[in-house]
């Protein structure tokens, strides 16, 4: 009986502790590639810069999220002391349709497009980027 409640306890002490390292983990990992994605869409291809005759859309291939990392100097990149920084490797590629005349075929710029962002959270809550110099850095154009 003893035995039995030795074994119950370590179990449950066990469950505690990975419930509680599962919850550290998710709290931890809050930026997702859902919100990388609708991030540079809205902040470097908002739909304000559409217009009838023009608009761009973005494929994305590929999202890396490293792990964060809390900035201890004053200011480094221009972030202040204590902030919680994510570098961030996207691929996608950004196709430009403009049809200026309807009775010709529209034109395409496509870009192939390789960047590195830091991800943080702003003064208000909400993520914002910042573009990094990297030598991860690509922008092709192409044709299709």
């Amino acid at each position: 009986m003893k035995k039995v409640f030795l074994l119950n306890f370590v179990l449950l002490i066990a469950l505690v502790h990975l419930t509680s390292c599962k919850a550290q983990t998710s709290s931890h990992a809050g930026l997702t590639k859902q919100i990388v994605e609708e991030t540079i869409q809205s902040s470097l291809y908002p739909a304000s810069n559409n217009s009838d005759n023009a608009k761009t859309t973005l494929a994305f291939h590929s999202v890396n999220i490293a792990k964060p990392r809390t900035l201890k100097s004053e200011e480094l990149y221009g972030f202040a002391g204590g902030t919680t920084i994510y570098p961030v490797l996207v691929k996608f590629t950004s196709t430009l349709r403009v049809q200026n005349d309807p009775n010709f075929n529209p034109s395409f710029d496509i870009h192939d497009i390789t960047q590195e962002y830091y991800f943080y959270k702003d003064e208000f809550g909400k993520w914002a980027l910042d573009i990094v110099s990297s030598s991860e850095n690509r922008d092709v154009e192409t044709q299709k």
